[in-house]
Order: structure tokens, then sequence, then C-alpha cells
């Protein structure tokens, strides 16, 4: 298939976003990962999952959006015409159903050949629901609530209890670790509610931000909190104490990336220059993500936060005609 047959479709799920959704998962994988036992066949199936479904959201929200774009943003996809209404829904099931099955088809090929915790499949459903509830109402806090249920569901694929979870004891022996994943998610998802906040009025001349422009970037310290419950947590060792200043390095990227981004903002300016800045802001994210996957020394996650980096980089240097926003 030629380039130009498969470019509305890139803009469709907005390439140069697609490399942050499996972070989320993997992120929150390797957070929990020494607390667990799993394979880390269920860290990878569960990005699969993630990605698919940030794929579903995308297609949702151009469905939604399609009447107002064409005024708004005439040249997206569908009200371009590029993309039929009919193909854009039926390519969004497909991610949907992608989405729960194709990571258990994953765990069925894996070494220990078995499947997705349930759980991760009830997060799942929580985060489905998140994403069509943001679709529809367009609330920061939703966004950033989507995005911490992935890292949600990154860490309980990997997290394995001893008993069933439909057991009373099971809250109350892991509260601790519950409460940590619950922080991290809180963190992840204050970040993100941010950049859509930033993305607020994107689409219209706005006025200056000034200095306010550098507050909402400090949300990307919020994840942090999670390591609070972890000090004193029983049972759960890092391979070192070193591998914390990778968390905290990534944070500092982030922050660092999102003064970067937000810096032009400062004055009155059109919507090209804002859409740069939440698409930048957006690509900050990367830099957390792989702070906490490489929390955990395993060459799998190495390999998988070098990956995603320089798929974003080659997005943004072989393809800058396809935004994100």
């Amino acid at each position: 298939m030629r380039l130009p047959k498969i470019a509305p479709w890139l803009r469709f799920f907005r390439l140069p976003n697609l490399p942050t959704a499996p972070g989320d998962a993997l992120a929150g994988a390797a957070f929990m990962l020494p607390a667990g036992d799993a394979t880390l066949a269920r860290a990878f199936a569960a990005a699969v999952g993630a990605l698919f479904m940030y794929m579903y959201g995308l297609a949702v929200n151009d469905e939604i959006d399609a009447n107002n774009d064409v005024e708004a943003a005439p040249d997206r996809p569908i009200p371009s015409g590029e993309i039929s209404m009919k193909a854009a829904r039926t390519v969004g099931c497909m991610c949907l159903i992608a989405a729960y099955w194709v990571p258990e088809i994953i765990m069925r090929f894996a070494d220990d050949g078995g499947e997705m915790p349930f759980t991760w499949s009830a997060a799942m459903v929580a985060l489905c629901g998140l994403v069509i509830a943001y679709n529809y109402l367009k609330k920061a806090w939703l966004m950033g609530a989507c995005r911490a249920v992935s890292v949600v569901c990154g860490g309980l694929a990997v997290w394995m209890p001893d008993r069933s979870p439909y057991t009373g004891r099971l809250l109350s022996e892991n509260w601790w670790l519950l409460a940590s994943l619950a922080l991290l998610a809180l963190g992840w998802g204050l970040y993100v509610a941010a950049v859509a906040k930033l993305s607020e009025g994107k689409d219209r001349p706005c006025e200056g931000l000034g200095n306010r422009r550098f507050l909402l970037g400090i949300s990307a310290f919020a994840p942090l909190l999670a390591f609070v419950p972890v000090a004193f947590m029983p049972g759960v060792e890092y391979e070192s104490r070193l591998m914390f200043v990778m968390p905290v390095s990534g944070c500092c990227s982030t922050f660092i990336a999102w003064c970067l981004a937000v810096e032009p903002l400062w004055m009155p300016h059109g919507p090209k220059v804002r859409k740069q800045a939440v698409e930048r802001a957006i690509g900050a994210l990367m830099y957390m993500q792989i702070g906490f996957m490489l929390l955990v020394a395993r060459p799998s996650f190495l390999a998988a936060a070098a990956g995603l980096w320089f798929a974003g980089r080659l997005v943004r240097r072989f393809a800058p005609q396809i935004n994100g926003s």
C-alpha cells in the first residue's frame, strides 16, 4: 500500500502520539514487577492492549467531533472526506476488540502459556468506560484518568497475588503495594490532565499565559509520590537503590521538556503555536515513562524504552507533516 493511502490513517491515529501509549502500561509493570512473580510477557501484552485502547479512543474522538471538525479542523480525515464515518467506526471497533484479545493471544503463545489476570481485565473495562466518557465530556481530568488507569493496567498485569481476587484478605495484605500503584497512577494522571488543560482553546487565538505556563508542568514530579509507601513496604526489593535515580531523572526531564514546550506561550499566540506546545508536552511524557521503565534492570525493558524513544524521534523527523493534536 502506498503512503498516500496510508497517510489519512496515520493522521487519524495521530502517529506522533502513538509511541507514548504503550509506555504507560510498561511503566506501571516495571514499578510492580519486583513485587510479583509474573513473566515479562504479561507486561508487554498489557502494553499492546494499552496501545490498541488508545487507538480506539482516538477513533471515537474523531467520530464524535466529526461535525465540529468541519469548521474547527477541516483537514482532519473524516471532515475532509479521506476516511468515511463507516470505515472509522469499523476500525475503531477492531481496535477495541484487539485491546482485549491480542494480549490474551500473546499469552497463549508465551512460555508459560497462561492468561491475563482478572484484575487486568477489570481495569481494562474501567479504562474503556473512561475513554468513552472523556470523548463525550472533554474534561481534562478524564483524560488524565484514562492514562492513569492505563498505568494501573500495566501494574496489575504483572502483579500476581497468591490468593484469588475474590478473597477478602487481598486488600488487607497488599494495601501498601496497591497504595503505591494508586499514587503512581494519580501522579501520572495529573501530568496528562495538565497537558489536556494546556490544549484547551488550541483552535483559536489565545492570550499570553505569562509565568502561569510553567506551573502546570510541576505535575511532572507527582508520580514520585509512589515511592513513599514503597519505602515502608516489606518484601519489595529493587535491584539497586541507584535504580530510583532513573524515575527521578525521567520526571526532571519531563519538566524541563514541558518548560521548553510552553516557553513561546508567554505572549499572545495563535492556534499553530499552541498546538506545537501541546504536541511537545505530550512527547515529554515519554521521558517519565522511560525513567520508570528503567526502574528494573531488565534488558527487555531497556530495549522497549530505547525502541519507543527512537520511534518517537523517527516519526517527528520523517513525518513532520503529521501532527499529534
